[in-house]
């Protein structure tokens, strides 16, 4: 007997990075560079804190994780 998935298919779902990514270039775009803060990515995304910071653990990681998407 073969296992078969019949749950929805997340391959169409945004990732939780792809989206915070998302978030933190919209802040940069309508802020600037200068106002990219975790905190700024948090309030435009919607995701908890904790949740941003999970998947970039600082300012650093989230500008590497832009930057990385970009090339």
């Amino acid at each position: 007997m073969a296992l078969h998935d019949d749950g929805p298919d997340r391959s169409d779902k945004p990732n939780t990075r792809e989206l915070i990514l998302d978030a933190a270039e919209r802040v940069v775009a309508h802020e600037g560079s200068r106002r990219l803060t975790i905190d700024a990515v948090v309030q435009e995304s919607g995701f908890s804190k904790g949740g941003v910071l999970y998947n970039f653990p600082s300012k650093q990681a989230l500008i590497e994780g832009m930057v990385a998407r970009m090339i």
